[in-house]
């Protein structure tokens, strides 16, 4: 019983490892979407001056307009991703925090349990010392009373 509670509380801690190397990781994606969305409003940035300065260059300024759509089509894809990204890890952090409520839970009630044998063997440890002439007469509960120490 209390080995599976151990066993519990260590799977419990694998996966909270497990979640937390998850979440590091979409961290990282984050960041490097940020990146990626700051970059392109520079160049679309970038390519509105170019616009401005074209003026009166229509064929200059088509192309820089069809580039500027795409790279604000480009910033729109990435800032969904970027949105996408954020909620899979707030998802991820709600899971995180509902398995380490759980891992609480587990080792509080192995901590119990624990303490509740030791309990229970320190009273039996009691009754066979209080009765040193059944004890005596008995191999079965000599070996036990070796046994608990």
């Amino acid at each position: 019983m209390v080995v599976k509670l151990i066993a519990d509380v260590d799977e419990a801690q694998e996966a909270l490892n497990k979640y937390k190397i998850e979440n590091n990781d979409l961290l990282k994606n984050v960041s490097d979407l940020r990146r990626a969305v700051q970059q392109s409003k520079v160049e679309s940035q970038f390519l509105r001056k170019e616009l401005q300065q074209a003026g009166g260059q229509p064929t200059h300024q088509t192309q820089f307009m069809e580039e500027k759509i795409q790279l604000l089509k480009k910033v729109e894809r990435l800032e969904a991703s970027l949105q996408e990204m954020e909620q899979a890890r707030a998802k991820l952090l709600d899971r995180a925090k509902r398995h380490q409520l759980i891992h609480q839970s587990n080792q509080q009630k192995s901590e119990n349990e624990l303490h509740m044998l030791n309990h229970m063997i320190n009273k039996i440890r009691e009754m066979l010392l209080s009765l040193p002439e059944v004890v005596k007469n008995c191999e079965q509960l000599q070996q036990l009373l070796e046994y608990i120490g």
